[in-house]
């Protein structure tokens, strides 16, 4: 089976960094990439923690998706996260929990999180529905490490009104999200004889079941399409024609899986097939 799910969360590094990129970093974008499936259409917001990592958001209909790793050989340990709506009157930093003059204390902020062990990754998934607005302001303060050494910093392109401490923007982009796989099977290599065709696949009505049976046996999805048809291999079939290369393929909004159905008919008096599965 070859699964084509539309698609790990697709990494866009862009200008929304803060002006000094982090060096290095097309070489860690893998390290980014959350196993998912949503739509390409949509990109990361991402910024660094000075030279030792970076945050990356994206969003799907329910979850905002905070995701830190370390790079240049430094490990993400731990971070502290808070997100707040923008508020509409004085400062827009208002909703933070903030004290004396304008100063966040990491002790205060809503999340916290620890790497797990052997792990170079922090993801924070928060509920859309907490914030009932269309863009939010997320601080996030994170502690690395390399070697005997810990480095902490904050990751954003606006500055806090006291304190040194960062924030950033992020506006929803509501992406499609491939919730349920889509199934398919997997892929055949079937051969038989013109004596099994003949005895079994003589009528448009057999080979419409022998299509049916091949994916149920495997509990694969019906409702997809063939390419070609199976219309389109009935008439090959009485043309004469022997070897066929069918993909079968089930879309489902962004969701996808897709099989290759290969079928060489031989010629013998003998009436038999095999069937391998991959």
């Amino acid at each position: 089976m070859k699964n084509i799910f539309l698609l790990l969360f697709i990494i866009s590094i862009t200008a929304c960094s803060v002006d000094n990129e982090v060096g290095g970093l097309t070489n860690e974008m893998e390290q980014v990439n959350l196993e998912g499936t949503i739509s390409n259409e949509c990109t990361w917001s991402t910024y660094d923690f000075e030279d030792y990592g970076i945050v990356s958001v994206i969003d799907d209909n329910d979850i905002i998706y905070v995701k830190l790793v370390g790079i240049e050989g430094y490990t993400v340990d731990n971070a502290k996260l808070h997100a707040a709506k923008i508020s509409s009157k004085g400062s827009r930093t208002i909703n933070f929990p903030t004290v004396g003059n304008g100063n966040l204390p990491p002790g205060k902020m809503e999340f916290q999180k620890n790497a797990e062990a052997g792990s170079n990754e922090i993801l924070f998934e928060l509920d859309k529905s907490n914030y009932n607005t269309s863009e939010i302001l997320i601080a996030v303060k994170a502690t690395f490490i390399r070697g005997e050494n810990s480095f902490s910093a904050w990751a954003g392109d606006e500055e806090g009104k006291k304190g040194d401490w960062l924030y950033f923007q992020y506006d929803f982009q509501n992406c499609e999200q491939c919730k349920e796989d889509v199934y398919v099977g997997p892929d055949y290599d079937i051969t038989f004889t013109n004596a099994y065709q003949v005895e079994n696949l003589n009528t448009g009505a057999k080979i419409d079941r022998f299509f049916e049976n091949l994916l149920l046996d495997k509990g694969a999805d019906l409702g997809g399409t063939y390419t070609p048809t199976v219309t389109q291999v009935k008439q090959d079939f009485q043309n004469g024609v022997t070897y066929f290369e069918i993909n079968y393929t089930i879309e489902d909004g962004i969701c996808e899986d897709s099989a290759t159905i290969l079928i060489n008919v031989v010629d013998s008096a003998e009436s038999y097939i095999t069937i391998i599965s991959e």
